[in-house]
């Protein structure tokens, strides 16, 4: 006989929607971001996502530098908070950002869950980096108790979520272990993981390879824009334990979106459907073939982004080039189209009695190609008279190098005078090889706002422009540019090789000298000539007065000249003995 008790009414099975937002943020626009963290939680809301989760110091922007050192800055990011708590009243959705911590005696670099109002959780990021680009240890103190946030469901239910930041989750990754081992059913990271040339591939295989360990999947948000040298790629993957993934586009704002449902024993979760939703896509990643995982197509859309948010987040919209028919200006001028679009660009031609013939048609038939204008201006005015007004003061010494850093300044000169009366800045066009070594002129053509091949060694630039040229609708560098030997042009029939070893040699020695910081003794013991070996070591020892003064541009590498890179521009050590 059937009786009121004696049915139970099926349990609902516990439904969770996860969405993490990869979106481009403005360093101290606190207002600005908090905006855009509340439009996207009130979209989230809207279609019923759980869980909306932002990278790394959502608040604030990454990295924020000795601007946490200011009460002010601070007080803005609690104002932020406060905002938040206060549009989050009535929402089902909870919102995961990151925050600078102020508390009265410490600073944390931490994560929030606020819900309806309500701070739920929060994870003080414990693992401070303190290497390469990062010195967290200046400005946070680690935290130090790991624990869950117990997320409720719809249905009364509960998913036990681990919450952590960036660095913890990066080798060892104790705090995130654990999280594990206090039952964590899903474990989310919130990152500001920069960039460089396959460090999104070796991030995405350090999470597979975590997530198939714990058997426990893993969503990681990371920010993706620029700020100064730093590019940060998003490509925020969500890992299965099985370690396969979804994964947000490169360089792209995006949303990705996950759902799962718990099975019959309430004891697994299954991850069932996902959908990556792009919000903005950049002017120069719009042709989907410049969108690989090649070596190429990563430096190209770093430099552009590099390039477009330096330009943007500083507020300005024109970029002037100085075109003189080489490879290094017309990659430089290529990728400043692509990333501002081409109005907005303008080449300067300045010729002087040095210039080839084909040093001026080879920057007209640029322009031609990328639909920018071009100004010529001839330097040669201006030069002759410096000479006739330093004649004197020469005393009748030989030309030499005086008079060829004479010429690359008065262009400088140029460029910077049009910058200023029309607006804009100027882009600086020299690359790694030629910064290493000295090979620049100081306000010269080391004169601009930013280098966006400053990364790139000069055999990187010749391999890049010609990808380029592969993958473009029509060719954007000439052949001619592409083929002839390079040339400063600054003293009759001058080619690069007349003072450096060719660039495939010095670009294989400046790597172990540079970017695996070997010693000059170890070099010449792989093989390398030892006389070219010391003479490389002694150009990049006594050229670091140089580099500390070069402008800034896109980190591509683990040894960019920067952040990564600290030498005291005054130091008796000589490698050529080491």
């Amino acid at each position: 006989m059937n009786t009121p008790f004696s049915h139970h009414p099926p349990i609902t099975p516990a439904r969770f929607h996860l969405a993490l937002a990869q979106i481009n943020l403005h360093v101290g626009d606190i207002v600005g971001n908090t905006q855009r963290l509340c439009d996207l939680f009130r979209q989230a809301d809207h279609r019923g996502v759980d869980v909306l989760v932002f990278p790394e110091l959502s608040v604030c922007g990454y990295p924020p530098d000795d601007l946490l050192l200011r009460d002010d800055f601070l007080h803005a990011c609690q104002r932020a908070v406060e905002e938040i708590q206060t549009f989050s009243l009535g929402k089902k959705t909870a919102i995961v950002f990151g925050v600078p911590e102020n508390t009265e005696s410490c600073l944390y670099n931490s994560a929030l869950v606020i819900r309806n109002g309500q701070i739920l959780h929060k994870h003080r990021k414990q693992k401070l980096p303190n290497y390469a680009v990062f010195d967290e240890k200046r400005w946070f103190t680690p935290g130090e108790i790991t624990c869950l946030y117990r997320h409720q469901l719809n249905n009364g239910q509960c998913i036990n979520l681990g919450i952590s930041i960036c660095e913890d989750i990066w080798g060892s990754a104790k705090p995130v272990q654990q999280q594990v081992d206090m039952g964590a059913d899903l474990l989310i990271n919130l990152s500001a993981s920069p960039f460089a040339t396959d460090k999104p591939g070796q991030r995405l295989e350090m999470l597979k390879t975590h997530a198939r360990n714990w058997q426990r999947p893993i969503a990681y948000c990371n920010l993706v824009g620029a700020q100064d040298e730093l590019v940060f790629d998003g490509s925020s993957p969500f890992v299965q334990a099985t370690g396969e993934s979804v994964n947000c586009p490169a360089f792209s704002e995006s949303l990705l979106t996950v759902r799962g449902q718990q099975d019959e024993d309430e004891q697994e979760w299954q991850w069932t459907e996902s959908d990556v939703i792009t919000l903005k896509r950049p002017l120069f990643l719009q042709k989907a073939h410049w969108v690989d995982s090649s070596v190429p197509a990563q430096q190209y859309a770093a430099i552009a982004m590099g390039v477009a948010d330096y330009f943007t987040k500083n507020g300005f919209k024109r970029a002037w080039v100085g075109l003189s028919g080489g490879i290094d200006s017309a990659l430089t001028a290529a990728i400043a189209a692509q990333a501002l679009g081409p109005e907005n660009v303008t080449g300067v031609l300045m010729p002087s009695r040095y210039s080839s013939s084909h040093s001026i048609s080879d920057a007209e038939a640029l322009a031609r190609h990328l639909g920018i204008a071009t100004k010529t201006v001839s330097i040669e005015p201006v030069f002759q008279a410096s000479l006739d007004s330093l004649q004197p003061l020469f005393e009748n010494k030989p030309a030499d190098l005086t008079e060829e850093n004479l010429q690359a300044r008065i262009r400088g000169n140029i460029l910077m005078a049009l910058a200023n009366k029309h607006g804009g800045l100027v882009l600086a066009t020299g690359n790694k090889s030629e910064l290493a070594v000295g090979y620049s002129t100081l306000y010269g053509d080391l004169a601009g706002a930013f280098a966006p091949l400053k990364d790139l060694y000069k055999t990187q630039v010749y391999a890049l422009a010609h990808w380029l040229n592969d993958t473009a609708d029509k060719p954007l560098t000439p052949e001619n540019t592409l083929n002839k030997p390079p040339s400063a042009e600054l003293r009759p029939e001058q080619k690069d090789s007349d003072s450096l070893p060719d660039y495939p040699m010095l670009d294989a020695i400046l790597e172990q000298l540079i970017d695996h910081r070997r010693g000059v003794q170890a070099i010449i013991a792989d093989g390398f000539p030892s006389e070219t070996v010391q003479q490389v070591a002694h150009m990049v020892k006594t050229s670091e007065y140089k580099r500390f003064q070069a402008p800034p541009g896109p980190r591509l590498s683990t040894q960019a000249f920067g952040r990564d890179r600290r030498i005291p521009l005054s130091h008796a050590f000589d490698w050529r003995l080491w």
